[in-house]
């Protein structure tokens, strides 16, 4: 058990508030620039694709040449790109064929 003797404490009311500047200002810039870097990330991975794809490609070879390792996120962006009309597949009837391969729509 431990006793606090309360003469000892430092009750006073002449503790100083030092103005905290970096939280206010982070919140406010963080929002406006975050949207903006992940739009233009996700344009130039839409680019990258459409220019590779100009010969049918595989799902592995976009995967290398765009230097990622996430199947699912790409698979996001094909995705859209099939349903936009600006990629295609080889074997469109078989859409989860091993032998699939994905060319850009001219």
């Amino acid at each position: 058990m431990v006793t606090i003797p309360f003469n000892r404490l430092d009750l006073g009311n002449d503790t100083q508030v030092t103005p905290q500047v970096t939280p206010q200002v982070t919140p406010q810039v963080t929002p406006q620039v975050t949207p903006q870097v992940e739009e233009k990330k996700q344009n130039s991975i839409v680019d990258r694709i459409l220019d590779f794809c100009g010969e049918a490609k595989t799902r592995q070879e976009i995967l290398l040449y765009l230097g990622l390792k996430d199947r699912k996120y790409l698979m996001t962006h094909i995705n859209r790109l099939l349903e936009q009309g600006r990629l295609a597949r080889t074997i469109p009837d078989k859409p989860n064929s091993s032998n699939q391969k994905y060319i850009t729509l001219k």
